[in-house]
């Protein structure tokens, strides 16, 4: 006969396994036909068409496939740091990847994938779901601490793995990633709360910072609402005593950080002085217009549709990402929950939390508290507030009719006047706003399909029958945006069409010029340049662009003298043919149907037939190039600054100025005249480069200037003949260095600031939790010896 201990395991599998096939079945029909599509692929062994493959219009396709491509390109190299493929090299660590990918478990599981896949889009399908079934799994563990039965547990991890902030963040990887842990660390709160080991939540917490320490101010209010709320729920409040019981937690959450610092500590020595950063184009955005109230309200009942298809929409980029909608059963039981609730404790603890949930989205400058920006990605915290209360509400399945006809109807009401009444007197024409209309309707026929099933007494026939409704509504809405944020979105991904034609080029060319070198890459000339500038992340070739993935602009001088204004601009491509041998920028891959005049407007272009393909040709660019050259003639930083500022100046001549002059200080402009005005003009290339290493060996004839188009990050070192050096900063942020007549052998050499400093923290994190762990078991065996 079987003990208790093995009936238990029994019935943990079995819940395991029906929860599995239930969010695994919703997730495979609502990411249909892709889920179709690749799955046939597998069977039949054939590649997807571009058409065929799971995109999402703008980040997904022109930001996160390229950068997943770069990752595992780095991954495969054996080398984390220094990457030439960011606009004109950074470190790994002060790009978007640091924020998406370096610490995220999942982007290792992806790499593997990607092994057997070898096709990025495909990869992060899988890993997409993967996410979003994890998500349904911790919120169902999160959900057993509180002793929630199995079937609420089912239907509410349905509904917070295609809550409306899951579907609109699908979108960002590496925010699905954030959530699908983050219920794991309110679980951690329980276990403390119930003087279990702190152990959970310390794990959870430094995974969870070093996936997406992006989200870590809202994570840190939220959770110490959860924690406030709690504590005063489970205990008798005494402030000594609660301040005192605060410092399992804190101390627990500090050695998290600590234990992450590997991660999120270099990545903040470059982001702290990050003009992408630093800028704020809402700082005004006092008060929500109306548009903006009737959107949040609406995002209650439906999930948000992106782009033309909101219904209410004043500011798009901010204002489609609102993440309220947790299902129409939630907003039936809250309600119920207070009325029925005779646990006063219980009800003033969850109504804390309640209140301020839905009062932070009351004016964007609550708003700010918790993003430090007018973005609405915090709210996260609405669907666990939500479905945390509705899970209890259904739990105990205790129901006031008269509740619940207020409710319905206020609810019923509010659908038709936001979807239908209000639009309509405005002229709107309804049939733009397919998707919207389509979700409402289906949120109309899910409160009143929830409302009579509540009238069932048997409680174990009606939660059934909820568990299905959820299944239904949830899986519609899912399928319904996820199909509206994927429609044509294989349009903006063109480099998907002739991925291996591309990448064959630049290993034969790399066969023809085996030196190091950047490229102007035109493979799609009727794309917005938007959506294209990080293709070369993609094929994994260097070139002079870049979008949104920079947090290291020690280029910044340079950026502004080309007037691409990296205060406001995140989308950079320098493409200037007067700049291409300052850059180094040796060779052309463009499209056989693009504008070759646009590029080649000097006549200088060199055809290199042998490396023509299909829809490619390849062609030498006019000048000399090198990684390094020497400069005689030198002009003032201030001057240029100034001149690109003015209209009258064309930017061909400020390019033209770059790249004839070295670009110093304005003291040392006469300085450096006469002590190297006379000096030779030599182009110099490295004999040897690699994972952040260089190596050049050459003779000067005069004493010499050398500017090298390497970025002059603070984690470059030098030595000169065996001997440590100092840089300069020239030419709006590349090296700069002063160097005698003779023979010279330089290394250069590139570390991440700050990741000793990181990993020091990380060791003593490590230590500390390792004690915390000690400690916490000898007092739990102590407590069972006495």
């Amino acid at each position: 006969m079987k003990n208790k201990g093995d009936f238990m395991n029994t019935k943990k599998k079995k819940e395991f396994l029906i929860l599995s096939i239930i969010l695994l079945s919703i997730l495979f029909i609502c990411f249909l036909p892709f889920t179709w599509d690749l799955l046939t692929s597998f069977i039949k062994h054939q590649p997807l068409d571009a058409s065929e493959v799971f995109i999402i219009k703008f980040d997904w396709a022109s930001q996160y496939v390229p950068f997943y491509s770069d990752f595992f390109k780095s991954l495969d190299s054996g080398y984390i740091g220094w990457n030439w493929n960011y606009l004109f090299g950074t470190d790994l660590l002060a790009t978007k990847s640091s924020l998406c990918f370096i610490g995220d478990l999942y982007a290792l599981i992806a790499y593997l994938i990607n092994k057997f896949i070898n096709f990025v889009p495909s990869t992060l399908l899988i890993i997409t779901i993967l996410k979003l079934y994890i998500s349904g799994l911790t919120f169902n563990f999160f959900l057993n601490k509180h002793n929630i039965n199995f079937k609420t547990r089912i239907i509410f991890s349905i509904a917070f793995m295609l809550s409306g902030w899951s579907l609109i963040f699908i979108e960002h990887p590496i925010f699905i990633s954030f959530y699908s842990f983050l219920p794991l660390v309110l679980a951690g709160i329980e276990n403390i709360l119930q003087s279990k080991k702190s152990t959970l939540f310390i794990i959870s917490s430094s995974i969870i910072l070093m996936t997406s320490y992006y989200f870590t101010w809202a994570f840190c209010i939220y959770l110490l609402l959860y924690w406030c709320t709690r504590y005063c729920y489970i205990n008798s409040f005494n402030l000594k005593n609660f301040f005192k019981a605060s410092l399992k937690p804190l101390s627990a959450f500090l050695i998290s950080v600590l234990i992450s610092s590997i991660i999120w500590l270099p990545a903040f020595f470059f982001m702290i002085g990050s003009p992408r950063l630093a800028t704020e184009g809402l700082v005004n955005y006092s008060f929500w217009d109306i548009d903006n109230i009737l959107s949040i309200v609406l995002n209650f009942f439906i999930p948000v549709v992106k782009f033309d298809s909101t219904m209410y929409n004043s500011y798009w980029y901010y204002f489609y990402q609102i993440g309220i909608y947790s299902g129409i059963l939630s907003l039936l039981l809250i309600p119920q929950f207070f009325y029925q609730n005779h646990n006063k404790k219980e009800k003033i603890a969850f109504l804390c939390l309640l209140v301020f949930t839905i009062l932070s989205v009351c004016s964007p400058k609550i708003g700010y508290l918790f993003h430090f920006t007018y973005s609405l990605r915090y709210t996260f915290i609405f669907t666990f507030t939500f479905l945390l209360i509705s899970a209890y509400s259904l739990n105990t399945y205790k129901f006031s009719i008269k509740i619940l006809l207020i409710t319905e109807s206020i609810m019923l009401i509010s659908m038709i006047a936001l979807g239908y009444m209000i639009p309509l007197s405005r002229h709107l024409d309804l049939s733009v706003y397919y998707e919207p209309k389509m979700l409402l309707l289906a949120s109309l026929v899910s409160l009143i399909y929830c409302f009579s099933i509540i009238f069932i007494k048997n409680k174990r026939i009606a939660l059934q029958i909820i568990l299905i409704t959820a299944f239904i509504e949830f899986s519609f809405q899912a399928h319904v945006v996820i199909k509206s944020q994927t429609q044509n979105a294989y349009l903006e991904a063109d480099y998907l069409n002739n991925d291996i034609e591309v990448k064959n080029i630049y290993n034969s060319l790399k066969e023809y010029d085996p030196s190091f070198y950047r490229l102007i890459l035109d493979v799609n000339p009727t794309l917005d340049n938007t959506l294209t500038v990080n293709y070369g992340l993609y094929y994994g070739i260097p070139t002079s662009k870049s979008y949104d993935s920079q947090y290291n602009y020690v280029n910044y001088d340079f950026l502004d003298y080309m007037r691409s204004y990296p205060s406001v601009d995140w989308n950079h491509q320098i493409i200037e043919p007067n700049i291409y041998e300052l850059l180094n920028l040796k060779y052309s891959i463009v499209r056989n149907d693009s504008n070759i005049d646009y590029y080649n407007y000097y006549g200088t272009f060199l055809e290199l037939p042998s490396l023509k393909t299909k829809n490619y040709s390849v062609y030498l660019n006019n000048g000399n190039f090198a990684m390094a050259q020497s400069f005689n003639t030198f002009f003032s930083k201030t001057e240029l600054l100034n001149m690109s500022k003015l209209d009258n100046y064309y930017l061909h001549e400020i390019s033209s100025i770059l790249n004839n002059n070295l670009i110093v200080s304005d003291e040392y402009v006469e300085i450096l005249s006469k002590k190297y005005g006379n000096s030779e003009k030599i182009y110099i290339n490295p004999i040897e480069i690699a994972n952040g290493h260089i190596k050049f060996n050459f003779t000067l004839n005069d004493d010499s200037f050398l500017f090298f188009s390497i970025p002059a990050s603070y984690g470059w070192s030098i030595k000169d003949n065996g001997n440590n050096v100092n840089f300069s900063s020239v030419n709006g942020g590349f090296i700069g260095l002063e160097l005698t007549k003779g023979n010279h052998q330089l290394e250069f050499n590139y570390e991440t600031p700050g990741l000793k400093i990181a990993f020091i923290t990380m060791i003593i994190g490590l230590l500390l939790f390792i004690t915390k762990y000690y400690l916490e078991v000898s007092r739990k065996n102590l407590k069972k010896h006495n």
